[in-house]
C-alpha cells in the first residue's frame, strides 16, 4: 500500500476526481494530491519527478481481415477500474527491456486475445546490428505516436498485422475482444471519440485516414 506520510486515512483523488482504491492507486492518477496538500507529501513528490522523467514504450496491433461487411480491425475493452473507467483500445502493451518490437507485438496479442499473429507488416524491413556487447533491432512499423500531455508519458508503434486463433474471453487486463468493422469506427469515433483509450484514438485516426 502507498505510504502517504499521513496518519490518518483518507481517499485517494483520480485525475478524474473520483476516489480510486488504494490498493491500485498509481503515482500519475494522485499527483493532483501534491497540489492540495503542498509540502506535505515528499515521497509523492520524488517519485512524480521520477515518473515525469520515465516513460513507457509499447508496441500495439492493427489486427484486420476482411468481414461480411468489408474490413473489420480486432479491438478490445480495457479492463482497469483504477484508471477512471473501461475504454475500447486495440491489443498491445509495453515493451518489455531489451525486448524485440516483434517478439513484444506477438507477446502482448497472445496474452490479451489469445491469437497469434501470422502477418506482421513492414517485417521484410526488419535488420539487426551485432557489436562485441550490443544487439540493435530496426524495423519500418505502420505508425508511431508520443503522448504530448496525459497521465502518463507513453511512446510507442503500431503495426499492421494478421492472425489466427481462437478468441478469448478476457485476457491479460482485457476483456470482451471481437472484430468491429472498419466503418463502425469510423462512426463510433466521430460520435463519441471518448469511449476510445486516449492512446489508441490517435492510431485509430491516423489508421482511417490511411484506409
Amino acid at each position: 500500500m502507498l505510504n502517504t506520510g499521513f496518519t490518518e486515512p483518507f481517499p485517494l483523488q483520480g485525475i478524474d476526481g473520483g476516489c480510486v482504491d488504494r490498493e491500485h492507486a498509481t503515482f500519475p492518477r494522485i499527483c493532483r494530491m501534491v497540489d492540495d496538500f503542498p509540502g506535505k507529501m515528499p515521497y509523492i513528490e520524488k517519485e512524480r519527478s521520477y515518473r515525469e522523467a520515465s516513460m513507457h514504450c509499447n508496441a500495439r496491433a492493427i489486427i484486420e481481415r476482411s468481414g461480411q461487411d468489408g474490413a473489420e480491425i480486432l479491438v478490445q475493452v480495457r479492463n482497469k477500474p483504477y484508471e477512471g473507467g473501461k475504454r475500447i483500445e486495440l491489443p498491445g502493451g509495453r515493451i518489455e527491456a531489451f525486448e524485440s518490437l516483434l517478439e513484444a507485438i506477438r507477446r502482448e496479442v497472445r496474452e490479451e486475445t489469445g491469437l497469434e499473429l501470422s502477418f506482421i507488416e513492414g517485417l521484410e524491413t526488419r535488420i539487426e546490428t551485432h557489436g562485441a556487447t550490443t544487439n540493435v533491432e530496426c524495423i519500418r512499423p505502420f505508425a508511431a505516436y508520443q503522448t504530448l500531455h496525459g497521465p502518463v508519458d507513453s511512446m510507442g508503434v503500431y503495426f499492421r498485422c494478421r492472425a489466427e486463433g481462437q478468441l478469448l474471453e478476457s485476457g491479460d487486463d482485457t476483456e470482451k475482444p471481437r472484430w468491429m468493422p472498419v466503418a463502425e469506427i469510423a462512426r463510433l469515433m466521430k460520435d463519441d471519440p471518448e469511449q476510445f483509450s486516449f492512446v489508441d484514438r490517435a492510431g485509430l485516426v491516423f489508421y482511417l485516414k490511411q484506409a
